[in-house]
């Protein structure tokens, strides 16, 4: 039924263009402290998908609705032990086998919960009336709210911001005119 190898590669494309402005807004949410909640709406602009349908609104509507706090935790943690599992990054960030059936666990229970049953009759629609693309796009944007949430922690949002400190003074003159 939905398999990750029948996504459009034109989707991917704009799946990763938005996923490139979605960090760069995000350091500049940071950096620009004052621009926040403009900040904060652009990137909700962006993540939409402008040509939503109806049911898109409606299915994307419900599952945000229908998400907690912890929901959104429990689907970072999941993220972040499938991005833990890369090579480059296993030894830095390394979780053991119970954990990952932990976190995998917690997100297939929100999942069952969330569109099996507070959105059963959105995701039937979304999927009947308009594909793939408008059932994915309302994970991407909830994967970006979550992330955002998070952010906002005063140690994680300082550590945005960290690496600057490292930086060659004179880069900053290559920017020079901007």
């Amino acid at each position: 039924m939905l398999f990750v190898e029948s996504i459009n590669p034109r989707i991917y494309t704009v799946y990763t263009i938005k996923r490139f402005l979605f960090l760069a807004l995000v350091y500049l949410f940071y950096l620009y402290e004052s621009v926040k909640y403009f900040i904060c709406t652009l990137i909700i602009f962006i993540s939409q998908n402008i040509s939503a349908g109806v049911y898109q609104d409606r299915y994307t509507k419900c599952i945000l609705d229908n998400t907690s706090e912890r929901d959104k935790v429990i689907l970072v943690k999941w993220i972040f032990g499938l991005l833990a599992d890369h090579p480059s990054l296993e030894s830095n960030f390394a979780l053991d086998e119970d954990e990952k059936v932990s976190n995998d666990k917690a997100a297939a229970d929100y999942i069952s919960f969330v569109l099996g049953v507070k959105c059963l009759n959105e995701t039937k629609d979304v999927l009947t009336y308009e594909g793939d693309e408008a059932f994915l796009s309302a994970f991407e944007m909830l994967g970006e709210i979550a992330f955002m949430e998070l952010a906002e922690n005063e140690e994680v949002s300082l550590g945005f911001t960290r690496y600057i400190e490292y930086l060659d003074p004179s880069f900053w003159n290559k920017f020079e005119g901007f």
